[in-house]
């Protein structure tokens, strides 16, 4: 696989004390999966919400309390 551009800024997001958690929108078909997957390889922890799937996206929308919606990801991520 060749490295892309986005690979430096994500290093650099990486880098940054107190980072935001990390959101790649973008076009169909680009290789954002396998780019993010191939990044979260250097992360001891890595969990992915998809939030194009139904279930994942539902979670953001009814549930409001932080500590549900933690736990609501925890489920359905099977942590």
């Amino acid at each position: 696989m060749f490295e892309r551009n986005i690979e430096h800024h994500l290093t650099e997001w990486r880098q940054r004390p107190g980072r935001k958690p990390l959101v790649l929108r973008g076009a169909r078909q680009t290789g954002k999966t396998t780019l993010v997957r191939r990044f979260a390889k250097g992360f001891d922890t890595f969990l992915e919400l998809n939030l194009d799937k139904d279930n994942i996206r539902r979670l953001f929308s009814e549930v409001k309390d932080i500590s549900a919606l933690i736990q609501s990801i925890e489920g359905v991520c099977n942590r």
